[in-house]
């Protein structure tokens, strides 16, 4: 009866702990197509601001996601240049909506989120900038509101491009279309809408 009983606390434990183990790629891809999301949010709410320094209220021209340049396994949320420059005046958004790592003060950090220890983006290509502008807002996948669909792929650590095959366990992708709409899938290549 003792020995019943070990061995079945033993059972459950071994099993426990392999669960930890495994890393469940559509929590990581959720999390990155909820943040995709909050960029569209937050530029669908962008209203006035006006800090300490700010001679006028701003605007900022919108929000995007980059895949951070340091870090394969995280990327940054980041905030548009305001409609109005230091000096009070009186500024067009730019023509470049992608990250600016080397000029920050054009493109604020909102958020850096890292992923998972055990799961990292492709790094070749890595995935391009997704951006948000308003009113509408308008939706800039590498700075072109004309470009196909961006296709994020999110795979375990040591995972081939090889083993990411449709259906495969190993990968998984969100797929950003021109119209906004953010969705994760398990195949290659992403669904016609």
């Amino acid at each position: 009866m003792v020995s019943s009983i070990t061995i079945f606390i033993s059972i459950t434990l071994i099993r426990s702990l392999s669960s930890l183990s495994r890393v469940n790629l559509e929590r990581v891809a959720n999390i990155v197509a909820a943040d995709i999301r909050l960029a569209q949010q937050l530029t669908l709410s962008s209203h006035q601001f006006r800090g300490s320094q700010d001679p006028a209220a701003r605007i900022r021209c919108g929000y995007g996601i980059s895949q951070n340049a340091q870090n394969i396994s995280s990327y940054v949320l980041y905030a548009g240049t305001p409609t109005i420059n230091p000096a009070g005046l009186p500024q067009p958004c730019p023509a470049d909506r992608n990250f600016q790592p080397i000029a920050p003060q054009n493109t604020p950090i909102y958020k850096i989120t890292n992923l998972d220890r055990r799961v990292d983006f492709v790094a070749t290509p890595g995935f391009n900038d997704v951006f948000f502008e308003p009113p509408g807002p308008t939706t800039y996948i590498n700075n072109s509101s004309s470009a196909s669909t961006e296709k994020i792929t999110i795979k375990r650590i040591g995972t081939t491009g090889s083993q990411c095959d449709s259906g495969s366990s190993n990968c998984i992708y969100i797929c950003v279309y021109l119209s906004g709409r953010t969705e994760i899938t398990k195949n290659t290549t992403c669904p016609a809408i």
